[in-house]
């Protein structure tokens, strides 16, 4: 039994008790669900709120420094935003994640930050060109175990990514994606997709899915309803999927449907419009153009959808409330409320606080969700049971037990387990066998290039050109010196070169 603070032991005893006295004279034991339910009552609304909200901390300027550095250490700024807040969770990145001795004294440190509800530490760790630990085992991503069609290479990936993230303190992982990728225009999916069939992305997420489930990893199914068939990236923009429901069922649900039937602990949504299931529309904030409502914040899609239709009972989190597809279209208070009133149950990013100048961010983002409670607009039994479901997959991924293992213990553990040998030869297998040669007419492979030749490597998108950079970097000194440079020019330079 979870019993985290004084106020609550009452309402915890009397659930005790009442289960005692159903049972007779012996002793029951409490549920998990009845013990939740007993914090949940005993609870504040800021406590709730809190719960439902997941900033980033990926750079922070400390009081006196010039500029915001990568947040790499715990601090006391940090940590008092997350006391004053009662924050549930926080996703960490690349800029967080920089050695493995560091990652885990950083979530240490966050935990004790929130001893009385353990935080859910979150991270995209899909392996692929979405890779944030930077001293972890690379997996080689979605595209290649589709061109492997191997579930036990699915499996060990979810297995291995588990195992380094749970050695590192981290309790959930926003991945697999299981969009369909179908639209080779897909400026945002593409590499991160199992396969344009639906059936081979269900078998390959599933077992991924399973493999991080069995290192106790609360793993997460996206972008909901399906992000493969766009053509513009909702980092940027607001991208429409135009398809029938009968077209969407056949292709984009398939896969969320199997894995919420397996039990995937969380879903995530897409910025996406279907306007076949949701053709409400909205003034943007951006323009005053009419737009159609993106799943994030709809109601038909997450609540109708998602839950009734589909039966999901775990939880809804959203893709980055920050992506330009929600920030630039409803504003930063506004988004974060309608996307709880939607049946979202964890709004992610919902404010930019990289010093405690910007705390003010959160702070707003947080008092307009209160306010929504309180007149209503967002009812307090909907947020009784986002919080309970919160509570629930942390107490089922223990979570909710606070980790009292001396740091030098786990930092001991987390070097022995993140990217060892084990996992690098699994990984190397992986990559192998996912090698799939379309063409060759030249005789260009197998590629050998002679000492001082240069080799340009190409990739439309930075962040796929700053992957591959970091990739060919980590073989400095395990073979050759390798020499690499990474730049990224934008179309228009592209374009003024043709």
């Amino acid at each position: 039994m979870v019993i985290i603070k004084k106020k609550w032991v009452c309402a915890t005893l009397a659930a005790v008790l009442s289960v005692s006295v159903l049972a007779g004279s012996k002793p029951a034991k409490v549920s998990a669900e009845t013990d939740v339910k007993a914090i949940v009552e005993g609870m504040s609304v800021d406590e709730k709120v809190g719960q439902m909200l997941m900033p980033d901390f990926r750079n922070w300027q400390k009081q006196g420094e010039s500029k915001a550095t990568g947040f790499t250490v715990m601090n006391d700024e940090v940590g008092s935003i997350i006391k004053k807040y009662h924050l549930g969770g926080v996703i960490l990145f690349a800029e967080n994640v920089v050695g493995t001795e560091q990652t885990a004294r950083l979530t240490d440190g966050l935990q004790k930050a929130s001893p009385e509800l353990p935080l859910f530490i979150t991270i995209d760790q899909e392996g692929g060109i979405v890779t944030r630990l930077q001293t972890g085992t690379n997996l080689p991503g979605n595209m290649a175990l589709g061109a492997a069609r191997s579930e036990k290479y699915a499996y060990q990936t979810g297995e291995i990514i588990g195992k380094e993230l749970s050695s590192l303190g981290v309790s959930v992982n926003f991945g697999p994606a299981l969009d369909v990728n179908n639209n080779p225009g897909n400026p945002v999916i593409g590499v991160r997709s199992f396969s344009s069939n639906p059936e081979l992305v269900s078998k390959l997420g599933i077992q991924t899915i399973k493999g991080l489930q069995s290192q106790n990893m609360a793993a997460t199914t996206k972008h909901f309803p399906g992000h493969g068939d766009t053509a513009v990236d909702s980092h940027y923009g607001l991208p429409l999927v135009s398809h029938d429901k009968e077209r969407l069922r056949l292709v984009e649900l398939v896969p969320f449907q199997k894995a919420i039937d397996e039990g995937v602990d969380m879903v995530m949504t897409a910025h996406v419009q279907f306007p076949a299931f949701d053709d409400t529309t909205y003034t943007s904030k951006k323009d005053g153009q009419e737009i159609m409502v993106p799943a994030t914040l709809s109601k038909k899609v997450l609540t109708g959808l998602l839950r009734e239709e589909m039966g999901f009972k775990g939880v809804i989190v959203t893709d980055a409330l920050n992506m330009k597809a929600i920030a630039d279209n409803f504003g930063q208070e506004e988004a974060v409320v309608l996307a709880l009133k939607s049946g979202v149950d964890i709004a992610l990013m919902p404010a930019q606080v990289n010093s405690l100048q910007m705390e003010g961010n959160l702070s707003s983002v947080f008092n307009a969700v209160k306010e929504a409670i309180e007149i209503g607009d967002l009812p307090i039994e909907q947020v009784n049971n986002s919080v309970q479901r919160i509570l629930e997959l942390k107490e089922k991924r223990g979570i909710l037990t606070p980790d009292n293992t001396p740091i030098d213990e786990k930092v001991g553990n987390a070097l022995n387990v993140v990217g060892n040998q084990d996992h690098l030869k699994k990984e190397k297998k992986m990559a192998e066998d996912a090698v799939t040669l379309l063409k060759n007419e030249d005789k260009t492979l197998p590629f050998k290039p002679k000492k001082n030749d240069k080799v340009l490597v190409l990739a439309p998108f930075a962040d796929q050109v700053e992957a591959m950079t970091r990739s060919i970097q980590e073989l400095k000194g395990k073979k050759k010196a390798v020499k690499v440079r990474g730049h990224c020019k934008t179309n228009t330079e592209i374009r003024g070169k043709r």
